[in-house]
């Protein structure tokens, strides 16, 4: 039982870090949409070969 206070803080710690990487990929995701939307000029789903094309293109040039 010592440890529990160090357990309850890592635990909080842990699930804090997993809510922010949560909320960047969201935001991540919803800006590749508005750019898919943009480049193509209307509503386009996430699993089709050109947004997923597209995605691919985008972080090839981010790797640069």
């Amino acid at each position: 039982m010592a440890k529990m206070p160090k357990m309850v803080a890592d635990w909080r710690r842990e699930k804090r870090e997993a809510k922010q990487k949560q909320k960047e990929e969201k935001a991540r995701r919803e800006k590749l949409l508005a750019e898919a939307r943009e480049r193509f000029g209307s509503t386009v789903d996430p699993r089709s070969p050109k947004f997923l094309e597209m995605v691919a293109e985008i972080e090839k040039e981010e790797k640069k």
